[in-house]
Order: C-alpha cells, then sequence, then structure tokens
C-alpha cells in the first residue's frame, strides 16, 4: 500500500506542475516522498466538486492534457458511474486496471 501512497503523491504533484502551467493557479502546498522517481502510465484523475457536471469537465480537461503527454489518464466519472467513490473501491479499480497513480484533486478557490 505504501507504494500506492507514493504513486498518488507523485500524482498530485504532477497536477500541480500541470495545472500550475495552464492559468495563475496557485500550489499553496506540496509534499513528495525522497526518493521517488518512478514515472507514471496510467492514471486515474479523480476530481472533487459539489456538481458532477463540474466534475467531469475538470476531470475531462485535466486527462487530456496528461494524454498529450504521453499518459494513459481514466476519468473516474466514467469508471463510477453509480458506484459511491470510496477508497476501497478506488484501490480495488486500480489493482484490477493496473493503473500506477491515482490524482485526487478540488478546486478550493477562484477569482
Amino acid at each position: 500500500m505504501n507504494s500506492r501512497f507514493s504513486l498518488l503523491v507523485f500524482g498530485s504533484l504532477l497536477m500541480a506542475f500541470l495545472l500550475g502551467g495552464c492559468s495563475t493557479s496557485r500550489l499553496t502546498s506540496a509534499w513528495k516522498q525522497e526518493g521517488y522517481s518512478e514515472k507514471s502510465t496510467n492514471m486515474l484523475v479523480i476530481g472533487v466538486a459539489s456538481r458532477d457536471s463540474r466534475r467531469q469537465i475538470f476531470e475531462s480537461v485535466i486527462a487530456e492534457k496528461l494524454k498529450a503527454r504521453g499518459v494513459n489518464a481514466v476519468k473516474s466519472y466514467t469508471v463510477f458511474k453509480t458506484e459511491e467513490l470510496t477508497r476501497e473501491a478506488v484501490v480495488d479499480y486500480a489493482t484490477r486496471e493496473n493503473i500506477d497513480s491515482v490524482v485526487v484533486t478540488k478546486v478550493l478557490d477562484s477569482e
């Protein structure tokens, strides 16, 4: 499970980097495991939003940007259509589909 956590952290940092290059977003905090240098090739993108439509748009944009960089990015709304998005469900899917990174993002504020 530790390697999955490392992949999640790496994916989160990658996402922060990608978002920072696309807009005037500001990263307020980040953490990276020392010595971790693997490249993600299969990533599950999870967007946290108050409305499903916002989540779908957000995940689609992020997935397209990742795909442009050679990452197979799967949008979570295409996988978890009716199933509740729990940690166990995500881990089960990631294991079954050989997902090596899971990125969970949430927009906190915009101006």
